[in-house]
């Protein structure tokens, strides 16, 4: 995965806005030299021993210095200055008014970071340990704040062209420094001859790459929810920026993930006459006690249960909220007539309901078992 440390250009922020703006100014000969670059780097499919991108590179360079491109109205890249920073402390004066975005940036950089390696990397190679991603992204930003660098994080146009031109190990990347510190100390002023056309094209068709339409045929065929985030969250990125739609699908991911959460899944698990045992098969947390105590209510009505036996070998962490929806459910099921036994309650849940009053009086009654049997046998007899 190659390190991304160029500024975000407007229309990096905004595609679709910089497109339609750049439409009234569409110039004949950057056209011409956009669609030959990217024709020549599409040969590599038929002839792929040919390095197209270095061809297409050389190839503007020179039709730059020689024929004068950029008098035809072609743009080249902003000016590549020689020589190498020099190391630096920080202005720490600015703090207070960078936090807030050096927070969104950092959120940004590594969930970039994270999709772009788990997005490239092929099945022979290892997992990608986000943790280690985290470090090495942080790492470069720190190393990279003592020569006033822009943040680094993995991008997605630099690592497809990096792994279009055949890069295998890490190896790659340290050649691309050493080639950079080459161009900085020697070649910023030939390179600075490259039409923005021809830097365009290695991106278009590096990233091109990426997109996996059969993927995403999949997805609407197995999972219609996940496709449509999908392409939610891909609208987004093209007319809000990049920023925006990470937030919007990190935002979707969590309210889909707690919707999950609190769905209450139960099950029943047996029963004798008008006895019935419910297995809990998600565990009750804060923010699920409601949805459970109303669909356990539900469910003792609907099976018309003398006794509501529960399974829950589930809830190894047993917090007050879900202790008095516990004692609610109880008080609600009595006053219907129906019985409440608990069953198989991991030991530290235990542990802590033993510290109330209304469990204390539960197991003095002889409804708390330790096996979902014991309790329909208490329960029946």
């Amino acid at each position: 995965m190659s390190l991304r440390t160029d500024a975000a250009s407007p229309g990096h922020r905004h595609p679709l806005a910089a497109v339609a703006e750049a439409l009234g100014s569409i110039d004949g000969a950057t056209v011409a030299l956009s669609a030959g670059s990217i024709a020549t780097l599409l040969l590599r499919r038929f002839a792929p021993k040919v390095p197209g991108g270095l061809v297409v590179v050389v190839a503007g360079i020179l039709l730059v210095a020689f024929a004068g491109l950029d008098d035809a109205g072609v743009a080249l890249i902003a000016p590549v200055p020689s020589g190498l920073p020099l190391p630096g402390l920080p202005d720490f004066s600015a703090l207070p008014a960078l936090v807030p975005g050096a927070l969104a940036i950092a959120v940004m950089a590594f969930l970039e970071s994270a999709a772009v390696a788990r997005g490239i990397r092929r099945p022979i190679e290892p997992q990608i340990d986000s943790n280690q991603e985290l470090l090495a992204t942080g790492a470069a930003n720190v190393a990279g704040a003592f020569f006033t660098t822009m943040p680094a994080a993995g991008g997605f146009s630099q690592s497809a062209v990096n792994q279009s031109a055949g890069a295998k190990t890490q190896a790659s990347t340290l050649v691309t420094v050493a080639l950079a510190v080459l161009v900085a100390l020697f070649l910023g002023p030939v390179l600075s001859l490259l039409p923005q056309a021809t830097l365009a094209a290695l991106v278009f068709v590096a990233v091109s790459g990426l997109i996996d339409i059969p993927e995403l045929v999949r997805w609407a065929r197995i999972s219609p929810r996940d496709f449509w985030l999908a392409v939610a969250v891909a609208l987004v990125g093209l007319s809000a920026g990049l920023l925006a739609a990470v937030a919007v699908g990190v935002a979707a991911t969590l309210v889909m993930v707690l919707r999950e959460l609190n769905t209450p899944k139960l099950e029943i698990e047996a029963r004798r006459g008008d006895v019935v045992a419910v297995h809990v098969m998600r565990e009750v947390y804060t923010a699920s006690v409601l949805e459970n105590e109303h669909a356990l209510a539900a469910l003792a009505a609907r099976e018309k249960a003398t006794a509501l036996v529960l399974d829950l070998e589930r809830q190894d962490v047993m917090t007050m909220t879900v202790l008095d929806m516990l004692a609610d459910l109880d008080r609600e099921l009595a006053h219907h007539g129906v019985m409440l036994h608990l069953a198989a309650l991991p030991g530290s849940a235990a542990a802590v309901a033993q510290k109330t009053p209304w469990y204390q009086v539960l197991q003095t009654a002889g409804r708390g078992h330790a096996t979902v049997e014991d309790a329909l046998a208490a329960a029946s007899a």
